[in-house]
């Protein structure tokens, strides 16, 4: 109690207010006999109390297990952005099941109660919404063995000799570390490396027909054929010798057309380069923040009171059914929420590897291995 308060009350104050929270509607007479007071001195003492604002008002309690919420739950929330607190105290209070809000200190920002009722309709809708999850998944998982089934076809293996192993596979926490020690340059990609190749093919037309426009001699030919016979010399003996009188205008024409044509190549390739080095510095952006999002979702699950619920169901004697299921159908699209972040983080990585050219290199390197030699 502060000091502050201890000025304003003493004892009988004390015991005042300890009758009053057990049972608000108390008549006078009787708590002035529990405390060995007079009317009067409780009357005026209850007054005083109001007026500074120590006592509020009177109010009924309702029972949740009469009104039929059978289940009470403590929820710890953190919250990102202290600006945000509000807001979320805000949305909280949209929420009916919400009865209290505390601020506290600590790791949490704040303590909700929740009292949560069940029904065969919630039970019902709350069953279905779980088998949708299941299918998810289930999904997910047939199309993992259509992506075996490829890979065994296009390598001829035999489906009992191989297994797809995702155990060595490069992790997140890996990413995160080697995506910014990763160079942008992306020289080495291979629309890159075409375009490049295009633009000396051109400048090697062009300077291909600037020596033609500059050659005089084209051919000078010493001739001797052997005879059945012998014949003089200035018989069979025959020179010759072409000379090239280039059309200078023709030449220019063409020597123009492929420069406008180097230089159009040129800005595509410099178009290009700036347009995939944009993307990579966007998809390094986008690993960041993912990773992030996937450890936050992470320490969400284990916070969460749904997977405290699952592991602690045996020894449960509270939770009904509806509780479990809420807990087993949350516990699934939290996973699945995970599952998705990481397929969006490695679809991010991977196209770093591919814009930047890495995944054309020879000799290949497994940049999905956990070994990060390759780096």
């Amino acid at each position: 109690m502060n000091q502050t308060i201890e000025n304003q009350i003493d004892s009988t104050d004390i015991r005042i207010l300890e009758a009053l929270m057990e049972d608000g509607r108390i008549a006078y007479s009787t708590l002035a006999d529990e405390i060995g007071s007079s009317n009067t001195l409780v009357h005026q003492r209850v007054k005083k109390l109001k007026e500074t604002g120590i006592l509020t008002k009177p109010v009924f309690l309702v029972s949740p297990e009469h009104a039929g919420y059978d289940t009470t739950a403590f929820v710890l929330i953190i919250v990102r952005e202290a600006n945000q607190i509000n807001e979320v105290i805000d949305a909280l209070k949209k929420i009916p099941e919400v009865v209290s809000c505390i601020s506290i200190m600590g790791r949490y920002d704040l303590m909700v109660r929740i009292y949560a009722g069940a029904n065969l309709d919630e039970l019902i809708e709350t069953e279905f919404d779980l088998d949708n999850l299941v299918l998810k998944i289930a999904a997910s998982e047939n199309l993992l063995d259509q992506l075996r089934f490829s890979i065994q076809t296009m390598m001829t293996l035999d489906s009992n000799t191989w297994q797809l192993d995702t155990a060595d596979f490069i992790t997140i926490d890996q990413i995160e570390i080697v995506i910014p020690e990763m160079s942008a340059s992306v020289i080495q990609n291979p629309q890159v490396v075409e375009k490049q190749v295009k633009i000396d093919q051109i400048n090697a037309e062009y300077n291909y027909e600037k020596a033609q426009s500059n050659q005089m001699l084209d051919f000078f030919q010493v001739r001797y054929a052997n005879l059945p016979f012998n014949a003089d010399l200035n018989r069979e003996l025959s020179f010759g010798l072409a000379i090239n009188l280039p059309f200078k205008g023709t030449s220019r024409v063409n020597m123009s057309e492929l420069a406008i044509d180097k230089n159009e190549a040129s800005q595509n390739l410099q178009v290009y380069i700036a347009d995939i080095t944009r993307q990579v510095a966007g998809s390094k952006l986008q690993v960041e923040a993912l990773a992030k999002r996937f450890r936050m979702a992470q320490q969400q699950w284990q916070d969460s009171q749904a997977r405290f619920t699952l592991e602690h169901a045996e020894n449960a004697q509270t939770e009904g059914p509806l509780t479990l299921l809420n807990a087993r159908e949350l516990q699934l699209k939290r996973q699945l929420n995970l599952l998705e972040i990481e397929r969006d983080l490695m679809e991010q990585y991977l196209n770093i590897l591919d814009w930047t050219g890495r995944l054309s290199e020879e000799p290949p390197i497994n940049y999905l291995s956990n070994e990060l030699s390759a780096y």
